[in-house]
């Protein structure tokens, strides 16, 4: 197993730009934090498609790598053979605390809701990648859940990363493990780095398509920065309208 993680940090670290690119580097409970010299020198592509990787993104001059409940381990690694000095993270006030104004994450797509733990996939229902809720689609149209700018728009489709003007950073992943489908029955309509309002298309997908090559169309829609907010509520009603709330933040 440690190997396993060994093998992870070395990939990472030749797809950075090397450990003569980093600055710094730390972790959170899901997520690698990467401070680079030269952020040109990241090659995101190849990272999302490393096993063990959930997907990165930029944030605040930080490249942000999704690894999940592992990342204390991966990180450990990535300092020993980077040979870097990283820094624990320390204890932080949460963003959330009562008083503050809560956030609503609206749903992306119409249909019924399930929570994480029902998705047959054990990255979304353990809650590794961040709290949220899941729906069963009842079209194949996916808006924007808030308004902000999309961080990552997975080559395949199949997933969009995105942070919100308000502060959370947001997972949509349409199907589970629709990643082999390298694209097939997704056309996104908007891209990587784009502005985005509350309810613009981002993307199609053909939902029967994705069922005829045997796949679950399930939707997670996750907060990936859960951490850092007191609590991740999700809808008590059954059933969700594209724009209706699907999350509170508080």
């Amino acid at each position: 197993m440690e190997r396993k993680y060994a093998a992870l940090a070395e990939n990472i670290l030749s797809h950075i730009g090397g450990k003569d690119n980093i600055i710094h580097m730390t972790h959170c409970v899901t997520r690698l934090r990467l401070e680079l010299k030269d952020d040109k020198k990241a090659d995101l592509d190849a990272l999302n498609a490393m096993d063990g990787i959930a997907g990165t993104f930029w944030r605040g001059g930080q490249l942000q790598i999704m690894i999940g409940s592992q990342v204390k381990e991966v990180f450990a690694e990535l300092v020993s053979c980077a040979g870097v000095p990283g820094e624990e993270p320390g204890t932080r006030q949460k963003p959330g605390q009562p008083g503050e104004k809560e956030i609503h994450i609206a749903a992306p797509v119409s249909g019924r809701v399930i929570a994480l733990s029902q998705i047959e996939d054990e990255a979304f229902a353990s809650g590794v990648l961040g709290q949220g809720a899941a729906i069963l689609p009842s079209d194949g149209k996916i808006y924007a859940p808030a308004d902000g700018t999309i961080t990552t728009f997975f080559s395949t489709g199949h997933a969009i990363s995105l942070t919100a003007e308000a502060g959370p950073e947001i997972l949509i992943h349409v199907g589970v493990d629709t990643v082999q489908l390298s694209g097939t029955g997704f056309s996104p309509k908007k891209k990587q780095g784009d502005r985005i309002k509350t309810g613009e298309l981002l993307l199609e997908v053909d939902l029967e398509a994705l069922r005829s090559a045997g796949y679950a169309t399930t939707t997670a829609v996750i907060v990936t920065n859960s951490d850092q907010y007191g609590n991740i509520v999700p809808t008590a009603l059954p059933t969700v309208e594209a724009g209706e709330t699907l999350i509170k933040i508080l």
